[in-house]
């Protein structure tokens, strides 16, 4: 997560002082040591998303010279996150349910787990919403509005989902409990 928070003040910081070219070429660099440190180390297969993303958008300026590439990777990366969700709920699973049920002590309720497995589809609006914002930004926004809402907007727009999110639940759950 940090190097996505970092990706967009990086772009910017690289073009700053060299041409969109060698901007490219340092970010396929780094984003193919990254991929290679990965591999190196044996991770999961979706530790690889990331840089990938990186790696091909930084390709692409690189070849063609034109910023605009360097800012599909965060979008990239929500569409990658947007399709996972979508995934689940096609094969009727629940991403919230199963990492509740991954990191929780204790036992949840029928009623929480019918709860999670239902927020599965309010974390899909959000990914979509997250989406269009970053295509707003690409095709409407400036640079700066990309680097911002790429590195810090979408934090924003994640903790508020979660916060309605978890009071939501505690007022749907736990009033049902009582």
């Amino acid at each position: 997560m940090l190097l996505a928070t970092l990706y967009a003040p990086i772009v910017l910081a690289l073009l700053y002082f060299f041409d969109v070219t060698t901007t490219g070429i340092l970010l396929t660099v780094l984003s193919a040591t990254h991929i290679a440190t990965l591999a190196l180390k044996k991770e999961r297969k979706e530790a690889f998303f990331l840089p990938l993303a990186v790696f091909v958008c930084s390709l692409f300026a690189a070849i063609f010279g034109n910023e605009s590439y360097l800012r599909f990777a965060p979008l990239l990366i929500s569409l990658g996150f947007l399709a996972v969700f979508a995934l689940y709920a096609i094969n009727k699973k629940s991403i919230p349910l199963e990492a509740t049920i991954r990191f929780k002590k204790g036992e949840l309720s029928e009623r929480q787990k019918a709860f999670l497995a239902s927020s599965h589809n309010w974390w899909i609006i959000t990914l979509a919403i997250n989406s269009g914002l970053h295509i707003y930004t690409l095709i409407f926004g400036d640079t700066l509005l990309w680097a911002v809402y790429s590195s810090f907007g979408w934090y924003v727009l994640f903790g508020v989902t979660l916060a309605i999110n978890i009071i939501i639940g505690k007022l749907v759950v736990e009033k049902n409990i009582s």
